[in-house]
């Protein structure tokens, strides 16, 4: 197996997933393959398989990506054919066909033809004839399928079950990713010719690697140095230590004069004092970020208008934590005006939560209720698929209840089918372990620094 020539933290990583397609995958029968990754391995799983789609592939499968929406499941096998004829048929790739000097006899009519039936279209067995069609190939198609967005996920689940159980052509290797902890597949073991693999990229390592090969005296990594100090400082639970690098971070920003630096900085060193318990060192660091960044706001520094937003969040979040609710509630209801004018729905969805419950303790009820029907509304505007990860299902989780007890049965109804598309029939359970991981809110609050994890 070939492998980079120059190496980087990056390369290092496919080449790893390389080897373990080579040593799991190559030569066996498998002919469903899940890739099982952490949600900081997507990108990866990305770009390996886009490197094997190129002249630079390492492996000897042949590896199709496909990204085409599944609209829905009669017409979804026409249109990965038509997505895949485009691309076959593409100058690009009748020029590429002819400078490799690959021969390929595969006969693209009867298929348009079958295309036209009103019938299933088979399109992993028009990859196997393809497969066969290649003169001197002699390994398996690999068709990696990720649609960037589909109308019900279980149709998507149903559509590749369907497919092993009816049997993948002897020259076709059907590819799938999944996220651990979100699994659409748990079972995909049970499944004959199955195979699950984990690449354990440990990516929470790869920007600390990078920087390692940065030159030292460029103000930029030696901020990201006092970062990943400040974070094995916070591992040992050092304040001193956090203290010094937190410090360190913004004078080298301030020496730059970069104020998005100087913000993050504040935001980082602020993050990791609030894990120390050290309350109003945290709101300190905050608010200074606060400052800094709509300083830097005014003077037309784009960047500055996401750093505001965060600072303003975690302000809420620090206060909400101490049970200041009142400053919490005040903090929150700017984020989510400030949120939904940045189009950051993701952010608002998580404001206007925060905002029902604080008005819900402050005694404003009727409030409370008015946060949730907003938010329910811009996931409509937004598209709730766009919003599957943020509190979207905590709102509506809420929301549901609302509508049941005041008696509207057309809202629950609407809010019930909704949650279902989404999460199956057992999302109100799903919710309720939601709510209880939120109850530790610190966790949640600052799960995005990954330069907290020890990495020593």
């Amino acid at each position: 197996m070939k492998t980079f020539s120059q190496q980087n933290p990056v390369t290092v990583r496919i080449d790893k997933m390389c080897e373990i397609w080579s040593r799991k995958v190559t030569g066996k029968k498998f002919s469903a393959v899940r890739w099982l990754v952490q949600h900081d391995e997507e990108k990866m799983l990305d770009a390996f398989s886009i490197l094997e789609t190129t002249e630079h592939s390492q492996l000897p499968d042949l590896f199709i990506r496909l990204d085409t929406d599944m609209d829905d499941y009669e017409s979804y096998d026409k249109l990965l054919f038509n997505d895949w004829l485009k691309n076959w048929e593409s100058p690009e790739s009748v020029k590429s066909m002819k400078e490799s000097g690959v021969v390929c006899t595969f006969d693209t009519t009867p298929w348009k033809e079958r295309l036209k039936r009103e019938e299933p279209f088979p399109f992993l067995e028009c990859m196997n004839e393809f497969a066969r069609s290649i003169k001197g190939f002699k390994d398996k198609v690999v068709v990696f399928l990720k649609p960037l967005t589909f109308q019900d996920e279980k149709l998507w689940i149903k559509w590749i079950h369907s497919n092993i159980d009816n049997g993948i052509p002897p020259r076709v290797r059907l590819m799938v990713m999944d996220r651990s902890g979100l699994e659409s597949f748990k079972n995909w073991n049970n499944f004959n010719d199955s195979i699950t693999l984990t690449p354990e990229l440990n990516m929470g390592n790869v920007a600390r690697e990078m920087n390692a090969t940065g030159d030292q005296n460029n103000p930029a990594v030696q901020f990201n140095t006092c970062i990943f100090n400040l974070g094995d400082g916070l591992a040992r639970k050092n304040s001193g230590n956090v203290h010094h690098w937190g410090k360190k971070a913004f004078e080298i920003a301030l020496k730059d004069k970069n104020i998005p630096l100087q913000v993050a900085a504040c935001i980082t060193y602020g993050a990791a004092l609030f894990q120390l318990k050290d309350h109003k060192g945290a709101i300190e660091q905050f608010s200074i970020g606060r400052e800094r960044a709509t300083a830097g706001k005014a003077s037309g520094v784009k960047e500055c208008d996401s750093l505001l937003l965060q600072t303003i969040m975690f302000l809420g979040a620090v206060n909400f934590h101490k049970k200041e609710n009142k400053i919490a509630f005040s903090h929150y209801q700017e984020m989510c005006e400030m949120a939904i004018e940045q189009n950051n729905y993701f952010m608002a969805m998580d404001g206007l939560y925060m905002s029902y419950l604080l008005a819900d303790k402050l005694g404003k009820y009727s409030d409370s209720i008015s946060y949730l029907n907003q938010a329910f509304e811009i996931a409509k505007s937004a598209g709730f698929e766009s919003l599957k990860y943020s509190s979207l299902m905590l709102v509506c989780e809420n929301l549901y209840k609302h509508a049941i007890n005041s008696k509207n049965q057309s809202q629950a109804d609407e809010i019930d089918n909704q949650m279902k598309e989404m999460w199956g029939e057992q999302w109100k359970n799903i919710a309720i372990e939601r709510a209880n991981d939120r109850k530790n809110y610190k966790s949640g609050l600052f799960a995005n620094f990954n330069f907290f994890k020890k990495t020593n």
